[in-house]
């Protein structure tokens, strides 16, 4: 998952160190002095329930969270509700203009704190933040690889042209 990639390699050019966790009983152990923070996984509906429980435990014994996209069952520690209308397409972030088949925001904002508005009028929250009685969480309403992704083609002329002198004969 692009977004995961992409948490870590921002958070670990700042210094910070987040666990990679590959198992529930790995997940269990983890604690507030190994770990500041989380970078989890969207929490995507049908998720196992002991995974989503596991999740709650990990938070409830202090470590914070930053999940991208889903957050189903933990809704109540990041400060969202699911939206009704099944996601909104979103093509502006703050004053950055995009278009992405990904760039669906799935969710509103309850009792956290918006940090970043997209949508036409600003109204579609993308980037939130809440404190809980357990640490904090952060959550990004849509993959954050998504705002303004760099196209391959736009970039190095992909598709363009063939260096190849053999092929066009």
């Amino acid at each position: 998952e692009e977004a995961l990639a992409w948490a870590h390699e921002r958070l670990s050019t700042e210094g910070y160190n987040s666990p990679v966790v590959t198992t529930m009983a790995e997940l269990d152990a983890i604690t507030p002095e190994m770990a500041e923070f989380m970078v989890i996984p969207p929490i995507v509906p049908g998720t196992p329930n002991e995974l989503v429980q596991a999740m709650r435990r990990l938070h409830q014994r202090g470590v914070n969270l930053i999940c991208f996209e889903e957050v189903a069952g933990l809704e109540d520690f990041f400060g969202v509700k699911r939206r009704n209308d099944g996601g909104i397409q979103v093509t502006k972030a703050g004053s950055e203009v995009f278009s992405h088949k990904k760039a669906v925001a799935y969710y509103d904002c309850h009792d956290a704190e918006v940090i970043l508005k997209g949508g036409e009028n600003g109204e579609i929250p993308l980037v939130m933040v809440k404190n809980t009685a357990h640490g904090k969480t952060a959550f990004f309403n849509l993959p954050p690889t998504v705002v303004r992704k760099e196209s391959l083609r736009e970039r190095f002329s992909h598709g363009r042209k063939s260096v190849s002198q053999e092929m066009p004969q």
